[in-house]
């Protein structure tokens, strides 16, 4: 279903839902992570919108490995009692993760997240490469994709737009997208 309308995960929302997925990528609007939300899931990575904004203790529960992370800003730490705990609880951060966009990486390594994962990769402008320019074209606001390759769609502050294999993809507006499949990652203005 179109989970667009949630803004905020409570306490403990999917707390101990073993068999919930590996794989999560959160709703478009969401703002806030609430305290132990995935705790005890069994998820290994999760993909955070940008529009999140706050994260509440212990909220990514293990075996977690990987987070990417979509916002421009870091998004805070802190429980309703002010206390700013890990937002790890029984996973390790010698192993973790982190993947931001590279044009705000910095912004994430002078912020808490940098003392809660091992490693923080970018993506995005610093890593674009034209290997699809023969493939795709644009024309009239629709990114054309007549092999139908697998794409995702990112702004230039890392919001993901679209994933899909569409024929046709109708741009949101008018800027600058970096569109990325198997193969790398491609700019385009429109």
């Amino acid at each position: 279903g179109n989970c667009t309308h949630i803004t905020e995960l409570k306490y403990a929302t999917f707390h101990g839902c073993f068999r919930l997925v590996e794989s999560v990528t959160l709703p478009p609007n969401l703002k806030v992570i609430g305290q132990e939300a995935f705790e005890d899931c069994g998820i290994t990575s999760i993909t955070l919108p940008a529009t999140l904004e706050r994260v509440h203790g212990y909220c990514l529960g293990g075996p977690l490995l990987e987070v990417t992370s979509l916002a421009s800003t870091p998004p805070s730490f802190s429980n309703s009692d002010g206390s700013f705990p890990s937002p790890f609880h029984r996973t390790a951060t010698s192993s973790n993760k982190l993947k931001v966009p590279c044009s705000v990486a910095e912004n994430y390594e002078q912020s808490p997240w940098a003392g809660w994962f091992s490693t923080i990769e970018c993506y995005g402008p610093a890593a674009v490469e034209d290997v699809m320019k023969d493939e795709l074209r644009l024309q009239d606001g629709m990114l054309r994709n007549p092999e139908r390759r697998q794409l995702s769609l990112f702004t230039v502050s890392g919001q993901h737009v679209y994933s899909g294999s569409d024929a046709s993809i109708n741009l949101p507006s008018r800027g600058i997208f970096f569109v990325q499949s198997g193969d790398g990652v491609m700019k385009i203005m429109w």
